[in-house]
């Protein structure tokens, strides 16, 4: 098994902040062999005038050549090859 992360994110001025990742894995047993690949945005808006705050993400995995975007299963070709 082996796995692989790399992650970067911006803090701006306005309270908004952005972080972006990506984590490939390969594994294999006796009789397979499987890959990931996992895609994460998340977005935060922190107003200091009103208090709240904002919260989003969204999680793109690429399963084996599988595609699933919110629980969903895709069928189109766009992958990440690992």
């Amino acid at each position: 098994m082996a796995d692989a992360y790399v992650g970067t994110g911006a803090a701006f001025d306005m309270g908004l902040s952005f972080i972006l990742s990506l984590k490939g894995e390969s594994y294999r047993s006796a009789y397979t062999y499987n890959w990931d690949c996992i895609l994460q945005l998340s977005a935060t808006h922190v107003s200091p005038a009103i208090p709240y705050i904002a919260y989003l993400s969204t999680l793109w995995r690429v399963d084996a050549g599988v595609k699933w975007l919110f629980g969903s299963e895709l069928n189109n070709e766009i992958g990440c090859p690992v």
